[in-house]
């Protein structure tokens, strides 16, 4: 069923899988065999090196909400990091006074980092102001 969803070259490759299958000299009878034998063939073989390396210079410099989406995008890419590690890189990303308030409101765990880092407000952005506001502005 799921391999009517694939295209291109994963549906190339799936083909080419099934009919290995039904010669006998494959054999992908559960659905966690089929996802890693796909993540063989297509996902990089140095994704979670390429995700540490960018976590290394992923830094909070926009909103916070965007530094903690780029922050959980690595994280996807990286099982093997202790949570002890992720909270740590998580923290060190932030800008000084996020930082300051994670660590005097003592999270533990990189969840609750997260959830309380998106419920600050960003002290350096711009204040958004209502269309109509600008708009009778400009006039």
């Amino acid at each position: 069923m799921a391999a009517m969803y694939l295209v291109g070259d994963a549906k190339l490759w799936w083909r080419k899988k099934y009919a290995e299958i039904e010669d006998g000299s494959c054999v992908i009878n559960t659905w966690d065999i089929r996802k890693r034998e796909l993540k063989n063939q297509f996902f990089p073989k140095n994704t979670a090196f390429n995700a540490r390396k960018a976590l290394l210079e992923c830094k909070h410099t926009g909103s916070v909400r965007e530094y903690c989406q780029a922050f959980s995008a690595l994280m996807l890419d990286i099982s093997d990091m202790s949570a002890v590690d992720r909270l740590f890189f998580f923290m060190e990303g932030l800008k000084p006074w996020a930082r300051t308030e994670l660590n005097r409101r003592r999270v533990n765990n990189l969840n609750e980092a997260i959830i309380t880092d998106e419920n600050l407000s960003d002290y350096n952005s711009e204040p958004q102001r209502p269309p109509l506001e600008r708009e009778s502005k400009q006039e």
